[in-house]
């Protein structure tokens, strides 16, 4: 979160620093209600609240909780891990994100089903532990 207006470079008031963890407590608990599996998959890498922070400070944050996490899980399709921006592009899907299925790469192959992602993410279990199917599993969608 940016400073204040005219407190750049100074030690931010106690108020401030008080106000802007209870933002991003709320974003943590908002985003993690509507993006689940992006948080959770998150979370496991210890990078979610890093994460938060970061669209906290990208500004423009729509009123609706739901477009703020098409927004955040828009930024996460850019990840350098694979498993992240494919979760998240499975989350834009069905946060009814109208570009998500026309972008998503043709065929869009998983190394792990779909599927045990989800159930492994809602446990607790880091996906990427389990061993990768030897043939890659194609994600049906529709553009």
């Amino acid at each position: 979160m940016p400073w204040p207006p005219g407190c750049a470079g100074q030690t931010p008031p106690t108020s401030f620093a008080v106000t802007k963890a209870a933002v991003l407590e709320w974003a943590i608990l908002g985003l993690r209600s509507v993006c689940p599996l992006t948080a959770a998959l998150l979370e496991i890498d210890g990078r979610f609240a890093t994460e938060v922070a970061a669209q906290l400070d990208a500004g423009q944050r729509p009123m609706s909780l739901h477009l703020w996490g098409r927004t955040f899980s828009r930024r996460m399709l850019a990840d350098g891990d694979p498993l992240v921006a494919d979760v998240a592009r499975l989350e834009l899907i069905t946060l009814g994100d109208p570009d998500a299925a026309r972008t998503a790469p043709d065929p869009w192959l998983w190394w792990r089903p779909p599927e045990q992602v989800i159930v492994d993410l809602l446990t607790g279990v880091d996906p990427r532990r389990r061993r990768p199917d030897p043939k890659p599993c194609r994600v049906a969608h529709t553009r």
